[in-house]
C-alpha cells in the first residue's frame, strides 16, 4: 500500500513540535519556574544541533527546521544551530497593520501575568504619547529588574524601526508601547524578539495547569511561526537562509514557491523539463514573482540559476494511501479519548506538542480519521495535518500497546 511521502518531516509540524518543545521548557520546575537564560539557550542549542546522539542525517530538527545541509559543507550542526538562533527565535518582529503590538510581545505579557507575584496578574500592554514612569509603589519586587531588562532592550535596538516596520506609524500615532503595573509603566521595544521577551520576562514564574498550558503553547507556536516565516521560506526553496535572507525577502520567497509549484505541475502534465524557460513563461501566466518583470527575466537571474540548481523543481509528488483503522485507533474514541491522552502523555509515549496538538483536535474522530477529515483542521492555521505524521501517532501508540 503506497504511503504519503514527505509528512513526518513537514516544516510546519517541524516548527510546531519545536515550538512546544521551548513551551514546555517555559513551564518546567518544581513548584514554580525558575527562568534561567542562561541554561534554557544551551538546551535550545543542544536540541537544534540534534544532542550528542542526533547528529546529522535523519534528525528533523538538523535536516528541516535548521536545514544544515543549506548553509555550507564546512558549516557543522552547533554552528547551524547558533545561527537559526540568531535568525529565528532572536530574530527582530514587526508589527502588522491595525494592531498594537505583535506575538513577541505577546508571549512577554503572557510570561509577566505568570509571575509569582499576583500583582503581575494585571499587567498589560498599551501604548501613549504622554511618557509613563516605572513608578516606585505597589509593584511587585521583582517589576525593577523587568524594567531594566526592558530598558537594555531598548538602548541595544536604539529606537530604529526597519523599514516596512507598520509600528512607525503606529509609534506616530498613538505613541510607544508600554508594559504597564498598576501605577508604573516600562517602555517596551517595537522590534522585540522571541529570545528577548523570554530574557526580559520574570525570573520566577507560576506553573501552568494543562488548559492554561495550552494556550501558552499555542501563543508561543503562533510566535515561533512568525519568527521562523523568513527562513522557513528560503528553507522549502533549497536555499542557504545564510546567503539568500538580504537578498530575497519573505514575500519574495513565497510567491516564488507557489510559482515553482505552478512550473512543476505545468511540467509534469505536459512531460517536458521543469527547468526549461517555456515551462516558466507558461507558469507566469498565472503567477508571478515580485520584483521580475518576465519569466524570462527571473529565469536568467541570480535567483532563477539558483532555483533551477537547487533541486526544488524535482520534488516527488505525494501519493495519497488508503485510510486504514484498526483495533487500537477504534479504541481510542469517545469518552476514553481524555483518559488516554493523559496516561500516554505521562508514561512519555506522547511529548508536549503531540498531546497538546490531540487536546486541540478535541478527540472527535480516531487517530487514523484525523488525517483526512476536514473538520480536524488547526484552529491557528487551518491546515490538514499530513496523514503520515499520524502514522506516526500510530505506530507509537501501537508498539507501546504491545510491550
Amino acid at each position: 500500500m503506497p504511503r504519503r511521502s514527505g509528512g513526518a518531516k513537514s516544516g510546519r509540524l517541524i516548527v510546531q513540535r519545536f515550538a512546544a518543545h521551548l513551551a514546555y521548557l517555559l513551564n518546567s520546575g518544581e513548584g514554580a519556574v525558575l527562568l534561567n537564560p542562561g541554561e534554557l539557550y544551551r538546551k535550545l542549542l543542544r536540541t537544534l544541533s540534534g544532542g550528542e546522539k542526533g547528529r546529522g542525517e535523519g534528525n528533523p530538527y538538523v535536516e528541516t527546521l535548521v536545514a544544515a545541509h543549506l548553509l555550507g559543507p564546512d558549516v557543522t550542526t552547533d554552528q547551524a544551530a547558533s545561527a537559526y538562533f540568531e535568525r529565528v527565535i532572536n530574530r527582530p518582529l514587526y508589527l502588522a497593520r491595525d494592531l498594537h503590538y505583535h506575538k513577541g510581545h505577546e508571549v512577554l505579557l503572557a510570561l509577566c501575568r505568570r509571575g509569582l507575584d499576583e500583582r503581575w496578574n494585571s499587567a498589560e500592554l498599551t501604548r501613549s504619547l504622554a511618557p509613563i514612569e516605572i513608578g516606585t509603589s505597589d509593584l511587585p519586587d521583582d517589576f525593577q529588574e523587568v524594567g531594566v531588562r526592558l530598558r537594555e532592550a531598548n538602548q541595544q535596538h536604539k529606537g530604529v524601526i526597519s523599514p516596512g516596520n507598520a509600528a512607525a506609524s503606529t509609534r506616530a500615532d498613538v505613541g510607544p508601547l508600554y508594559l504597564r503595573l498598576g501605577s508604573g509603566g516600562v517602555e517596551v521595544t517595537e522590534e522585540l524578539s522571541l529570545w528577548e521577551a523570554i530574557v526580559c520576562a520574570p525570573r520566577s514564574l507560576r506553573l501552568l495547569s494543562p488548559p492554561e498550558f495550552d494556550a501558552f503553547c499555542s501563543l508561543v507556536i503562533k510566535a515561533l511561526e512568525t519568527a521562523n516565516a523568513h527562513y522557513g521560506a528560503l528553507v522549502t526553496l533549497r536555499l542557504s537562509p545564510q546567503d539568500w535572507a538580504d537578498e530575497v525577502s519573505v514575500n519574495t520567497a513565497k510567491k516564488a514557491s507557489a510559482f515553482l509549484s505552478e512550473v512543476t505541475a505545468l511540467a509534469q502534465r505536459l512531460e517536458l523539463e521543469a527547468d526549461a524557460v517555456e515551462i516558466w513563461q507558461k507558469a507566469w501566466l498565472s503567477r508571478q514573482v515580485p520584483g521580475f518583470a518576465s519569466a524570462r527575466v527571473l529565469w536568467s537571474s541570480a535567483l532563477g540559476l539558483a532555483l533551477r540548481n537547487s533541486g526544488v523543481l524535482s520534488k516527488v509528488p505525494t501519493v495519497e494511501r488508503e485510510e486504514d483503522e484498526g483495533e487500537e485507533e477504534a479504541a481510542l474514541d469517545g469518552k476514553e479519548f481524555p483518559d488516554f491522552l493523559r496516561r500516554y502523555a505521562r508514561e512519555g509515549v506522547l511529548d508536549a506538542y503531540d498531546a497538546w496538538l490531540l487536546r486541540q483536535l478535541n478527540g472527535k474522530k480516531t487517530l487514523s480519521q484525523l488525517a483526512k477529515s476536514p473538520r480536524t483542521l488547526i484552529k491557528f492555521g487551518r491546515r490538514q495535518i499530513p496523514d503520515s505524521y499520524i502514522e506516526q501517532l500510530l505506530d507509537r501508540v501501537r508498539r507501546h500497546r504491545l510491550e
